[in-house]
């Protein structure tokens, strides 16, 4: 396809100006037979149609200098471009593709119904397709992002938009249609999906009860060893507007979230299922704004320990302690996610192999 197929129709300037060359002419002949005042008429006719031809070519040239200039910019462009007429259907052939559209969808593609064969996805893609199209046909501007099959085969993206002009002059309707590869872009996003599913998982299923709150102690989320250990749904935690305090019994009370000395680490007493009680040593930190006020916390629960750092296990017999201590260690050190004990000060006096590799 060429960049004349830009120009749609006869150019009106070429028109008018080929019309007065005529009417110029009959002006000239009438002159040669007149004779006194028609003479004067006829010449000064034949001189205004002459020039006004001039001027329709004059603008005709310039026309297609800028329309040349306009051509050329589009087909150096590294976005594709193609242009249709509308109606569009699947059948509608392409008017114009610049090169770039021909490096991003394999050729041969002479009309909207091979672009969509190119189409990966089956029927959802093939609907979002259409949806594209009577998007256009409705004057409306739009996009959508697709998959197709690529020259060599392989899954790429690209991102398709509708944009319907109309040319002065002309009843004809237009569709211009531009694309460009998001294939790197598509996969950075699945990427990060994976690594957020992989990192949920981790969370929900670690081998300690994770939790966070808000200032006032509402529990925002809670992993499935907590909903476990306490013996309440996730569901429960939401329609209720639960607080960790609701489940202490006895300990360390200002340890619980949202409480006077909200971030503090220490002992607690919890009741689970069926009223049961156990011991826990909740380790926290807070996240705070820029008036340093709390907006929630990052918790973790250790059922049936007491541990403050490198003094070891508290308040165990000692074969119990040594055991649990070993097992407490390398559930700190091994743990998916990064873990860091802080003083009140806010001064970190340990952390985790995790929170080391983030870190870097």
């Amino acid at each position: 396809m060429s960049r004349a197929s830009l120009a749609f129709g006869v150019p009106r300037q070429l028109i008018y100006g080929i019309g007065f060359c005529l009417l110029g002419v009959i002006a000239v002949l009438g002159a040669l037979n007149a004779t006194g005042a028609f003479l004067a008429i006829m010449t000064a006719l034949a001189g205004a149609t002459l020039a006004a031809a001039l001027w329709s070519f004059y603008q005709l040239l310039r026309g297609a200098s800028v329309e040349s200039i306009v051509a050329a910019a589009i087909d150096n462009s590294g976005e594709a471009v193609f242009v249709t007429a509308l109606p569009v259907d699947g059948e509608t052939p392409l008017t114009y593709a610049n090169p770039a559209f021909f490096s991003l969808f394999p050729p041969p593609v002479k009309n909207l119904a091979a672009l969509a064969q190119l189409l990966e996805g089956g029927e959802s893609a093939l609907d979002e397709f259409a949806r594209l199209r009577a998007t256009a046909n409705a004057g409306g501007a739009g996009h959508s992002e697709l998959s197709i099959k690529g020259a060599s085969g392989a899954l790429e993206w690209r991102r398709i938009s509708v944009q319907p002009f109309q040319i002065p002059g002309n009843r004809q309707g237009h569709v211009l249609w531009r694309s460009r590869d998001i294939t790197a872009r598509r996969e950075m996003d699945a990427a990060r999906a994976r690594e957020g599913e992989t990192f949920a998982d981790y969370l929900d299923n670690l081998p300690a009860a994770f939790f966070s709150a808000d200032a006032d102690g509402n529990i925002l989320y809670a992993n499935n060893k907590f909903v476990e250990w306490l013996g309440v749904t996730a569901e429960d935690l939401r329609a209720r507007n639960l607080r960790f305090s609701d489940f202490v019994v006895a300990g360390s009370a200002d340890a619980a979230p949202g409480s006077s000395e909200s971030g503090v680490s220490g002992d607690v007493t919890l009741r689970g299922p069926g009223g049961s009680l156990f011991k826990a040593c909740l380790v926290q930190s807070e996240q705070v704004d820029e008036n340093g006020e709390m907006m929630y916390s990052r918790s973790v629960l250790l059922r049936d320990l007491t541990w403050r750092g490198e003094t070891g296990v508290q308040g165990l017999p000692m074969s119990s302690a040594t055991g649990n201590s070993h097992k407490l260690r390398w559930l700190f050190d091994e743990a998916p996610v990064g873990i860091v004990l802080l003083d009140l000060q806010g001064n970190v006096t340990e952390s985790n192999r995790a929170f080391l590799k983030l870190r870097g």
